[in-house]
């Protein structure tokens, strides 16, 4: 209503003072146990709004925030997401943990199965130490147990090397002393069907004396690298 035709500007109304940045400060005691405020989420659940120390210290306000456990209602500055990189771009480092380091001889992250299968995330015992300082990374990432968010490229595995070509020798038909008492030759008596069905070249009767080495080799069972 206004009085003898008076018009006045109507003011919008004032937005609301923006909520204030949070901190994520940790306790002492997680310091020491390389624990973050989000990576612990076991002691945020127990500690967020039933613990009167963090509220008078402040302690991981923002992830408690975050979480929707914040104690007294309070608000923190909050932000849109950013957009994640593509899929496989970001580098992941694979680090080894200190107790791992300290083996003799050291233990990679590239043949410590047994700590990837349980400390990664998802595995049969997982660590949110090893979560927090993201241990092995790739590695849990390659062996499909990643920590959250990871998206690491994926790692050709090497190429093992090529076997050793090794150089051949000149193989010559040592009989067996049955062949001998028997006037038999290699060349003809491994043409036999029963030669052939008992395969002594493959035998460790043969092999092991190096018998009949060179029609082996002819045969196509060689067993001591023979220069053909």
């Amino acid at each position: 209503m206004s009085w003898n035709g008076d018009t006045c500007a109507v003011q919008p109304p004032s937005a609301p003072p923006p909520a204030p940045e949070c901190t994520d400060t940790p306790t002492g005691w997680m310091t020491s146990q390389g624990l973050t405020c989000a990576a612990w989420t076991y002691g945020l659940k127990q500690n967020c709004e039933d613990n009167p120390r963090w509220e008078e210290d402040e302690i991981c306000k923002k992830s408690c925030f975050d979480i929707g456990m914040p104690w007294n209602g309070y608000t923190c500055a909050t932000y849109p997401p950013t957009a994640p990189p593509p899929a496989g771009s970001a580098p992941c480092t694979d680090e080894p943990s200190a107790y791992m380091e300290k083996q003799d001889p050291p233990l990679t992250c590239a043949v410590y199965t047994y700590g990837i299968s349980r400390y990664c995330a998802n595995g049969t015992s997982p660590s949110s130490y090893w979560a927090s300082q993201k241990y092995c990374q790739q590695s849990c990432f390659s062996a499909g147990l990643p920590y959250p968010g990871d998206d690491c490229p994926a790692i050709e595995p090497p190429t093992p090397p090529a076997p050793p070509v090794l150089p051949c020798k000149s193989c010559v038909d040592v009989k067996t002393p049955w062949m001998i008492a028997n006037g038999k030759e290699c060349a003809t008596y491994l043409l036999t069907p029963y030669a052939e069905k008992e395969d002594f070249c493959t035998t460790t009767q043969y092999t092991y004396n190096g018998y009949c080495s060179k029609t082996c080799a002819d045969l196509g069972k060689d067993y001591e690298n023979c220069c053909i």
